[in-house]
């Protein structure tokens, strides 16, 4: 909001929990909070 962002891109790696994948709690928050659109970006599985 301060900056004015039209767009928030995150990255997001391959961290697994108990075989389920995860968010963990930074990407929810973004996600619920922004005031722009959210991109959630990851790298191809090597």
């Amino acid at each position: 909001r301060e900056r004015g962002a039209d767009l928030i891109v995150l990255g997001l790696d391959y961290k697994r929990r108990f075989g389920l994948f995860s968010l963990g709690r930074v990407i929810p928050y973004v996600i619920e909070e922004a005031p722009c659109r959210v991109v959630i970006c990851r790298e191809p599985m090597a």
